[in-house]
């Protein structure tokens, strides 16, 4: 990754892939739906925030770049967390590592 235009491509294009796999030929829909005799309901927000984290994972293994969940935000009121957290890592025309972070949140 060299910018956060590149990172942003990288995550909308496993985002894709992730909604392919939910709809697919061996649909994963499923995945993200709890069944309670013939009553279908979506998973919970942190359900599912953790079958994409996982799908990301998998996704962007070998490309340098983590998904995190849960991270808490330093200095935010009540201690707030971000549902996924994407990081990368690049060198800067200094020569020096520049940290680069996208946030994902997930509604259930």
């Amino acid at each position: 990754m060299r910018n956060y235009e590149e990172l942003s491509d990288c995550i909308m294009d496993s985002l894709r892939n992730f909604e392919q796999m939910l709809h697919g030929k061996t649909a994963a829909i499923a995945d993200i739906w709890n069944t309670d005799k013939d009553r279908f309901r979506p998973k919970n927000e942190n359900e599912f925030s953790d079958r994409v984290k996982r799908f990301l994972e998998d996704e962007l293994r070998g490309k340098g770049i983590i998904a995190n969940r849960e991270v808490e935000i330093r200095g935010s009121p009540g201690g707030a967390r971000t549902d996924i957290e994407v990081r990368a890592w690049t060198n800067n025309k200094e020569g020096n590592i520049d940290n680069l972070t996208m946030i994902i949140e997930t509604k259930g």
